[in-house]
């Protein structure tokens, strides 16, 4: 049943609910019967698991983990929630919790809008080849200005989308190590950039609602670099909860794993001497979301880009082939 965990938005309005009935008085296992009875039936069973718990005496955070072995639940939850629970500031830590997803989300939604009109460029782009395919197969193999007939054209357009969803799943899933090539993709100029930002706004947001929240330097730098979802930071955990061990800072545990710019470790160590590491790394953290919707922009600016360029050349390449074709008929009418 629980095969599947709880999708962002839900966990927003989740969050915000909670809260919101934290705010009016309401107590925790009231809140989780009256969320046992709206929702999917999956929303439904795993709260009524939870309410079970909270009726015995369990913490919500321990209960959350309980219901099928902490599938359903986002981690990151979990974690705030047993932070919120322990310091006695769970209506805070669900409510930044929640504008943390919603500010996901609304990331996710910027860039699916954008790359939106691209995609039907390039769907457009396909549909036009094909029908030119099409004609030229109905004019004669002699004006078949693509050499390919339409089941073999159909078979490579199935062959092109088939990639490109193969590699988006080997990027989810971090398939045959291949987070490990981001610090390649990283100095790419402008896509490079930009999907470099969006991760560290993302490391930027979780570090300052962990630390806000209580939770201790360490923890809060693994769940930050685990919040990129991409190995090539989180990988690099270890190193730096070694460094705060030893004594380091958080600027310095940044840096001794070498992937981070120059700049974003001189903002932390400027929000380390404010003495205030939470608020400062907030502010920090809306500089670099501003920061990642430029980049949004740029990295679907650069998908058009790439798009236009690709379907003007083959739609030219056709199209002087196509020209070609027909002066080639004419020329040997011509000689005859």
């Amino acid at each position: 049943m629980f095969s599947k965990g709880m999708s962002q938005a839900l966990a927003a309005r989740f969050c915000r609910r909670m809260a919101t009935g934290f705010h009016a008085g309401v107590d925790l296992l009231k809140l989780c019967q009256r969320e046992a009875q709206h929702g999917s039936p999956k929303h439904k069973a795993a709260m009524e698991a939870v309410a079970a718990q909270l009726r015995d005496g369990t913490p919500m955070a321990r209960a959350m983990i309980d219901v099928a072995e902490g599938k359903y639940f986002p981690p990151l939850m979990i974690q705030m929630v047993h932070i919120g629970e322990t310091t006695g500031r769970l209506e805070r830590t669900l409510k930044e919790l929640a504008d943390h997803y919603d500010h996901r989300i609304a990331m996710q939604r910027m860039f699916l809008m954008g790359i939106a009109w691209p995609m039907l460029q390039l769907i457009a782009g396909i549909g036009v080849i094909g029908l030119a395919i099409l004609i030229t197969q109905m004019l004669g193999s002699e004006f078949n200005a693509v050499g390919l007939n339409m089941t073999q054209y159909l078979t490579l357009v199935t062959l092109f989308f088939g990639s490109i969803a193969a590699v988006v799943l080997a990027i989810k899933f971090n398939a045959f190590g291949c987070h490990r090539l981001f610090a390649l993709v990283y100095r790419i100029p402008k896509a490079g950039e930009a999907l470099q930002t969006i991760a560290l706004s993302r490391i930027c947001w979780t570090l300052s609602l962990a630390l806000d929240s209580g939770m201790d330097a360490m923890r809060s730098v693994k769940m930050a670099l685990q919040s990129t979802q991409n190995d090539h930071f989180a990988s690099r955990a270890d190193t730096a909860i070694a460094t705060i061990k030893s004594g380091g800072t958080l600027t310095e545990s940044f840096a001794s794993t070498g992937i981070f710019p120059e700049e974003f470790l001189h903002f932390v160590e400027v929000a380390e001497l404010s003495g205030t590491d939470a608020e400062s790394l907030g502010n920090l953290a809306d500089i670099y979301d501003q920061r990642a919707k430029t980049a949004t922009r740029v990295l679907v600016g650069v998908m058009t880009g790439v798009i236009w360029a690709a379907v003007t050349i083959l739609l030219v390449a056709i199209i002087l082939k196509m020209a070609m074709s027909v002066f080639g008929v004419y020329d040997e009418a011509l000689k005859m």
